[in-house]
């Protein structure tokens, strides 16, 4: 027996398949397998937060709101008729830095204030109107002097609010 046998070669000189030794396979590309995972979990509906309970309106309470109503309307109606009884600029300037450390302290909503402007405003129209033009530049003045008023109580309500 030979030591070294050769392979059989076919009838037309190549080598047989089955004198071939095998070859490896050429490794195909696959894309990497993932793991299987458990699906994923579901997460509970999201509740949003409901407000807390609103205490309910005690007798103190209402009666707190009624005494600042109040208030605001006894210092509108004093304010006015300051206004048309005195034609004094002074006293009329005075009358308004009273409403505006009232309006600083119990907090009267700058909208009040505006609103006061507008009908000196109106007033000052009504007074051209009658020419009656001392009273409307008294007036002009007064609606002035309740913007920047109304303008500071809007920059401390917008303070408070951040």
């Amino acid at each position: 027996m030979d030591p070294h046998p050769r392979p059989k070669r076919s009838v037309d000189g190549f080598l047989s398949p089955a004198a071939k030794p095998p070859q490896p396979r050429p490794a195909q590309h696959r894309p990497p397998v993932r793991p299987r995972t458990a699906p994923p979990a579901r997460h509970a509906p999201v509740v949003k937060p409901q407000p807390a309970p609103q205490p309910r309106d005690t007798f103190r309470a209402k009666l707190g709101r009624f005494v600042r109503a109040l208030l605001q309307a006894v210092l509108f109606l004093f304010l006015f008729g300051l206004g048309f009884f005195v034609q004094t600029l002074v006293i009329g300037q005075v009358a308004i830095a009273v409403y505006a450390v009232a309006a600083f302290v119990l907090k009267i909503p700058s909208r009040t204030t505006f609103l006061l402007a507008v009908l000196a405003f109106i007033i000052v129209l009504i007074a051209q109107a009658r020419h009656q033009s001392q009273l409307a530049s008294v007036f002009a003045i007064y609606a002035f002097l309740l913007l920047a008023v109304g303008a500071v109580t809007l920059a401390l309500e917008l303070r408070d609010d951040i």
